[in-house]
């Protein structure tokens, strides 16, 4: 499950891999290929039942990975490690989703679908580009820019997959 991961990533799924974790995926941008993005990481971890959050949660902060005050998308618990790099940016995000769930299966696919369509990729590296021109101080107008893309992309790739749309 956890093949290929840096230390970091690694150290995510000793601590949930054991106890909850049905999978633990590297999504975002950062997973894929030939596009530009910020020097941070997205992990997904796809546990079992929501209830497992309360023995997942303080196992990823001993390791210095917590809950973010602001909880933003449905189905998912945001995380991230505690300590900023130098430039006192966040490197590392953890998505905790029920896996099999379509919040998860939209990471997956999304990312799936613009490694296999790279003209798809280009678009949204083009789109995030633009946006990191338009709003450089301001990470929500950033965010808020790439719901449009994100939304279209999801349907896209449910097709690509073959999944039922609901």
């Amino acid at each position: 499950m956890c093949f290929g991961f840096d230390k970091s990533k690694s150290k995510v799924c000793s601590a949930v891999a054991e106890s909850a974790a049905v999978d633990i995926q590297h999504v975002g941008s950062t997973s894929i290929r030939h596009i530009k993005a910020k020097p941070d990481m997205l992990i997904a971890v796809g546990i079992k039942s929501l209830d497992m959050l309360g023995e997942v949660l303080p196992r990823l902060r001993e390791i210095g990975i917590g809950e973010a005050a602001r909880q933003s998308l449905p189905g998912t618990v945001l995380c991230s490690i505690i300590s900023e790099n130098d430039s006192g940016v966040h490197t590392l995000y953890v998505h905790i989703l029920l896996h099999d769930s379509l919040p998860w299966q939209d990471n997956v696919n999304f990312r799936d679908y613009l490694n296999a369509f790279p003209h798809k990729a280009a678009e949204y590296e083009s789109l995030k580009v633009d946006l990191a021109k338009r709003f450089p101080n301001d990470r929500q107008a950033y965010k808020n820019g790439k719901l449009g893309f994100f939304k279209r992309a999801f349907v896209e790739a449910r097709e690509w997959k073959g999944m039922a749309l609901g």
